[in-house]
Formats: structure tokens, sequence, C-alpha cells
């Protein structure tokens, strides 16, 4: 069903912004409960070992994407992620989200618009702000070319065009794995966050390249 969902929102987001009022996580009001790797600057690290029985163990700092270079912590800001490299910013910030807003948008990497970074920005506010100023908890990225090539753009050390056997490499074996369908379990050991690290390959090859990869991980009250 995930995969399905994930198919549906790649075939309609080539040039639209999602709405998803009421779903979605938000931060919490209280400072404690932060993350540790979400002041602006903190380096982004893609130092972490292989999973093990399908399961990343990491920490906040590894919960990050690398633009051309520029390493965005989560949570995510609008601020951060133009600054990286977003080539359409101008063109999303006038965004207006409600209340309890769920947004999922489309910042371009390419000038042929086809890679970009998929943040789910949510206001866990009372009243409506512009896009600039809420955060994002969930981030992927995405490739529209049907044969993905590098862009400089990397999620746990994920890059466009990698193939399953440099994804294994790195990463490990899913604890799911189904044709161009894998997904790894992430625990974080410094935080209460736990999630999914999920990755598409352009095809059910064994040649198969990454075509998308997503970091879904939420803060849990234990």
């Amino acid at each position: 069903m995930k995969k399905m969902m994930r198919t549906a929102l790649m075939v309609t987001m080539s040039f639209v912004i999602l709405l998803l009022p009421g779903c979605g996580g938000g931060g919490s009001d209280d400072a404690a409960q932060a993350p540790e790797a979400k002041l602006a600057g903190d380096e982004v690290s893609t130092d972490f070992a292989p999973a093990v029985d399908g399961v990343l163990t990491l920490k906040m700092v590894n919960a990050g994407i690398i633009i051309n270079g520029t390493g965005v912590a989560m949570p995510y800001t609008f601020a951060e992620l133009e600054a990286a490299g977003i080539r359409n910013a101008d063109d999303l910030r006038s965004i207006e989200m409600g209340a309890g807003d769920f947004y999922s948008v489309n910042m371009f990497l390419d000038e042929n618009e086809d890679y970009l970074v998929l943040p789910y920005f949510y206001n866990d506010g009372e009243e409506a702000v512009p896009i600039t100023e809420v955060t994002a908890e969930e981030i992927g990225m995405a490739a529209f070319a049907e044969e993905p090539v590098d862009q400089n753009v990397s999620l746990l050390g994920v890059k466009f065009g990698m193939t399953k056997a440099e994804v294994t490499d790195l990463l490990g074996a899913p604890s799911w794995e189904d044709g161009d369908y894998w997904e790894w379990e992430v625990a974080m050991e410094d935080s209460n966050y736990e999630g999914h690290f999920t990755i598409y390959f352009n095809s059910d090859a064994d040649d198969a390249v990454v075509s998308q990869a997503d970091l879904d991980i939420t803060e849990y009250d234990f």
C-alpha cells in the first residue's frame, strides 16, 4: 500500500503542490524534546554502520540531506534548502499554510526540472503562516528522468543513479524488498525518533538505479 501511495504521489506531483490537511506529525513546543541536530549550520554526517537485520541505527546528525556539498539537518527549513541550491524557491515562497496544514512541495534541483527534493512541511501552530516559517521532519528526493544520474545530492549517503549492489554495500540488506522498492527500519540511538528509509529504483532489474529515496522519522513519547 505504501508503494502504491508513493507511486501515485510521483505521478501527480510534477507541477503540483500537494495539500494534505490534518495529517503528518509535528514538532514539539518543548525545547527539551527537540532533535539535537536541529540548529542551522550543524554538520550532517553519513558516518553510520550498515543495517543489522534490516534496521539502520542512526544518530540525529545523520538525519539530513546534502545538496551541492551543503548539509541541511532535520528539521528542514525553507531557508536552508533554498541556500543549498533549490532553483524554484521564489515560486514557493508565497505559499501560506493554515493551522494543521501538511504540504509536500517540489523543490527542483535542475533547470529541466527532472530532479527534485521533497520536504513535507507541517504547520503545527494555531494560525496561518508562510511556508518559510515552518519546518519539515520528513524529506525525500526524486527523479523524473528515466535513467537517473548523480546530481550532487544525497540522503543517508544514497545518490541518484546508485545501483542495487552499491546501495547494499552502503546500507546493508533492507528489511523489505519488492523488486524496485526497498525499505529499512530506522532507529535513532540519541533521540525518541524512529521510522523508515525507503528507496525506489527505476526498474525491477538487478542493474536498476536509484530514482527516489525518502527518510520518514517521527518522534514518539515513550
